[in-house]
């Protein structure tokens, strides 16, 4: 049998065997397969059984073929899903495996690669285990803490923690502000004028550090002088024993307000400056000046 294309002015001839086109259609594409079946760009071809075929859409982007059930499959591209990370020979990841207790750390031990270790270990690499005398941090740490450089008490270059009240008042100061004499009250010369405390539990221990005096009407002439004493029990049935807090007792300058400015600063008597609970204050004025009122004073404390 013969095929004749014809095309512009030429005819071309060609002889085949329409036997053995058919067997190679055959040969290409299963019986009653056509090419119809692609819809979109991307669209595979997937055999399904014996001599049958279906179509398999493209998939998603960021999709992966894989093989489910024995069929190709589109599958999102997670790479929890791929095949051999639950072996080790990924040596890219870091494991949650790596920690096997509350408080492990992953540790580099060389360049790409981490081990486990454990607190106490990783304090030991920080330099802050127990031979270095930090103490080991627990539930109830705020801080680290070093014994050998942790006080109540301020001193330089220590690290502040708790009194036995549970408190930092050993890191901070404390004071007490009365008034003397009410601000249209002249100043008038004698020891007792008024009185303050008794000091608390948490002042025990504490150091008086500052008095300071400011009048309401300044002084023209002579300088308002005030003594601050302390009061202090021998025992439960004994009266106060009174003594000086200051050396050099807390004035006025004539004209000014405040003793923050004297020219002469009041001088604390460190024999006299401790504070143990129950103690009683008084305040002692030994000069008024001249037309000074109102007089207020306050005494500051902190940590001996």
């Amino acid at each position: 049998m013969k095929i004749q294309i014809q095309e512009g002015p030429s005819n071309v001839v060609f002889e085949d065997r329409v036997n053995y086109i058919i067997q190679m259609v055959d040969t290409i594409l299963p019986s009653g397969l056509s090419l119809s079946i692609i819809e979109a760009a991307g669209d595979l071809i997937v055999g399904t059984g014996s001599e049958s075929a279906a179509r398999l859409p493209i998939g998603l982007n960021n999709e992966s073929l894989i093989v489910n059930a024995g069929l190709p499959a589109w599958q999102a591209a997670d790479h929890g899903a791929l095949i051999g990370l639950a072996d080790d020979d990924h040596t890219q990841y870091v494991k949650h495996s790596l920690a096997t207790a509350v408080s492990d750390f992953l540790v580099a031990s060389g360049a790409g690669a981490f081990v486990k270790k454990t607190l106490t270990e990783t304090l030991t690499i920080l330099g802050k285990a127990a031979a270095s005398g930090l103490a080991s941090l627990d539930a109830l740490s705020l801080v680290v803490q070093n014994p050998a450089n942790a006080t109540a008490t301020p001193t330089a270059s220590t690290i502040p923690i708790a009194d036995p009240y549970g408190t930092l008042d050993g890191w901070v100061g404390r004071s007490a502000s009365i008034e003397v004499f009410a601000a249209a009250t002249a100043l008038a010369i004698g020891d007792g004028k008024r009185y303050f405390g008794p000091a608390p539990a948490f002042l025990a221990g504490f150091d008086l550090k500052k008095v300071t005096i400011t009048v309401f009407a300044k002084s023209t002439a002579g300088l308002p002088t005030v003594q601050l004493a302390r009061g202090r029990q021998a025992d439960a049935i004994t009266a106060h024993a009174w003594v000086d807090m200051l050396l050099t007792a807390v004035t006025i300058d004539i004209n000014e307000f405040s003793s923050l400015y004297a020219t002469t600063a009041a001088v604390i008597n460190t024999a006299n400056d401790d504070v143990l609970e129950g103690d009683l204050f008084r305040v002692d004025v030994d000069a008024a000046g001249t037309g000074a009122t109102g007089l207020w004073l306050t005494a500051e404390f902190a940590k001996a």
